[in-house]
């Protein structure tokens, strides 16, 4: 999460710490130092969950259609211009 520039006041009360815990530990632990100053900006900790999610769910998506396609249940004529892909049901 220090990685993903979330807030330092949100980790600290996440896991109940100090202020300088974070940064004290990312040093400790050779992280490279987070650099919010030159137009990048740190995110709250919902949204980092939210990409997280967001994240997963993609990829959970991404799977399944490669499933379907291996199992032969993805028309090629069924893919919209936006990448989707339908289950052929027989239904037109």
């Amino acid at each position: 999460m220090y990685l993903a520039r979330v807030r330092t006041s949100d980790l600290c009360a996440l896991y109940d710490v100090a202020h300088t815990t974070p940064k004290r530990t990312a040093k400790r632990l050779g992280l490279p130092r987070r650099d919010l100053k030159n137009g990048s900006s740190s995110i709250t900790l919902e949204e980092y969950r939210a990409a997280k999610v967001r994240d997963a769910m993609a990829a959970s998506a991404r799977q399944e259609r490669a499933e379907w396609s291996l199992a032969g249940m993805v028309d090629s004529a069924a893919t919209s211009g936006s990448g989707r892909h339908e289950l052929v049901l027989g239904l037109r």
